[in-house]
């Protein structure tokens, strides 16, 4: 047996030669990481999934199942959560208009200036403290959704601990948001606005992690 790329016979625990599509005779076998090499380098799109040879697509040895790399960017959803700025404004924006609104009808004690009303207000801590809830649960339900979808759950929240997105480990991401969270809840302005920025970079460590999961699944 002999590899149809680099022509060798030798072969390892990790690198074995595969036959992984309907080929026969001397282009049979591969080495596993030949053929990764290959579907990486190729600029034949088909080719990376298909045998050029027999047309039979090819059946690749993974560690776990590969998963699918989540795509958001058509969602409405996303488009919101992925811009805090937009959420912080709308939620500063509606405390103003209910602190104008206060002022107007004289339902309210009167402060030397908004930002005051913001501090010290109950009303207006509990305006924003049930945005930042709000804001939770809708986040939530978008990011579970995706969760739902992996397969390896075991595997995918391993990689929490231990893998780094630009140079920052996620497990510390999912600490701050939680503490950031808190914050804003028990401290509420202008502390939740920060929790709003952190909230996009656990869906980017979510992606980085799942395609670092599909790579690390072809390696042997």
């Amino acid at each position: 047996m002999e590899c149809r790329f680099c022509l060798m016979t030798q072969e390892t625990s990790k690198n074995p030669l595969v036959s992984p599509c309907a080929c026969t005779g001397s282009v049979k076998y591969v080495h596993h990481r030949c053929l990764m090499r290959w579907r990486e380098t190729t600029e034949n799109e088909e080719a990376v999934h298909r045998c050029q040879l027999c047309l039979t697509e090819f059946e690749l040895i993974r560690k776990w199942p590969m998963e699918t790399v989540p795509d958001p960017g058509h969602t409405g959803s996303w488009f919101i959560l992925s811009k805090p700025l937009i959420v912080s404004i709308i939620v500063h924006w509606s405390n103003t208009m209910m602190y104008l609104n206060n002022i107007e009808n004289e339902t309210m004690p009167q402060y030397s200036d908004i930002l005051e009303y913001f501090l010290y207000d109950n009303r207006s801590r509990e305006f924003f403290f049930f945005s930042v809830l709000g804001v939770t649960i809708f986040y939530g339900l978008f990011y579970s959704y995706f969760i739902h979808a992996v397969r390896s759950k075991y595997i995918y929240a391993s990689y929490w601990l231990k893998t780094n997105v630009d140079g920052v480990n996620p497990r510390n991401m999912l600490i701050f948001t939680v503490a950031n969270c808190l914050f804003a809840c028990h401290y509420t302005y202008p502390f939740g606005f920060l929790y709003f920025f952190s909230l996009p970079r656990l869906f980017i460590g979510h992606i980085y992690i799942i395609r670092r999961m599909n790579t690390d699944a072809q390696e042997l």
